[in-house]
């Protein structure tokens, strides 16, 4: 489990100067928190976690994560537990927390349906009622305004705050929200689409080998998998699917021809240099099916029961 800095900015004079210390901290949280750290800084400190209560930061690369303080400010760590003994950590002011796991394993989910839960969502809202009651005990003074800000995963649970718990944040930045992945993703469509490139541009490298050697050279046309209103959908893009890929596949350039980022290579749709670890245990524990399942025991019906399921 790890636990997060978290950063109470002494907003004023009165907080500035109440007492910063882990017993202050702890007893404003629940009476089943640990609170690792507490110590108070002073305005534009530039803050790293201490190594010896580094709870969660990365060490390698070093200096990954560090805080600029712009007013003087409490910095703690706590863990707080949740039941069926999971837990996740709380910031206070900056919020930030793990929701229960580590972020790079999906064993946590393995027959623990609440943890799951917690990492679905309630985790998050549970940290923001603790973060609220520790910032209002601290100042002594109620939260005029509450943010939310996270990205993929985090984007996910930030819309799933204003759906289930609008009252929590004044005001939500949901970036990069993950998806209805088992029905949006439309794996079914990218062999067709690979099968097309290959088809395409294997010629114009001048070698018929089955081998794109020239992805940047070839001169491709995705109108040709346009459906005819009579193909099925495994083998045909819709006008807006085409839509979609051409701004996937071509450089991101804004209205003044500036450019901002390239688009994907022709060629890579299905192709990975390796298993992604992360999401090998989302399928082994998060869908229940053990440690030993690997990829070569694949079942797309199976697996998209199951991510329905859990």
């Amino acid at each position: 489990m790890k636990a997060t800095p978290l950063v109470l900015s002494a907003a004023t004079a009165a907080g500035a100067t109440k007492n910063c210390s882990i017993l202050t901290i702890a007893s404003l949280l629940p009476s089943n928190s640990t609170v690792f750290y507490a110590n108070h800084y002073p305005a534009y400190y530039n803050f790293t976690p201490p190594a010896a209560d580094n709870y969660g930061v990365a060490t390698s690369p070093t200096g990954i994560q560090a805080y600029e303080l712009p007013l003087a400010a409490c910095v703690a760590q706590a863990n707080i537990t949740l039941p069926n003994n999971t837990q996740h950590s709380v910031g206070i002011i900056l919020l930030d927390e793990y929701l229960g796991h580590e972020g790079n394993n999906g064993s946590f989910g393995y027959h623990n349906e609440q943890a799951l839960q917690n990492w679905g969502h309630a985790a998050l809202h549970d940290a923001v009622v603790n973060g609220k009651t520790v910032t209002e005990g601290y100042y002594e003074q109620n939260i005029s305004y509450s943010y939310y800000r996270g990205c993929s995963a985090g984007g996910k649970q930030g819309l799933k705050e204003v759906q289930a718990c609008p009252d929590d944040f004044d005001g939500v930045i949901a970036g990069s929200p993950a998806w209805w992945t088992t029905h949006q993703q439309l794996w079914n469509v990218m062999k067709a689409v690979a099968s097309e490139m290959v088809k395409q541009c294997d010629p114009q490298d001048g070698v018929v080998d089955s081998i794109i050697q020239n992805p940047f050279g070839c001169v491709f046309d995705i109108t040709t998998l346009t459906c005819n209103g009579t193909q099925a959908n495994t083998s045909c893009l819709t006008s807006p699917q085409i839509r979609t890929f051409n701004k996937l596949f071509n450089p991101w350039v804004e209205a003044n021809d500036t450019y901002i980022f390239p688009g994907f290579t022709l060629g890579t749709e299905v192709g990975s240099p390796s298993i992604d670890s992360t999401f090998m245990t989302y399928i082994q524990f998060m869908l229940q099916l053990g440690g030993d399942w690997t990829y070569e025991d694949w079942n797309s019906e199976e697996s998209l029961s199951l991510s329905q399921t859990h």
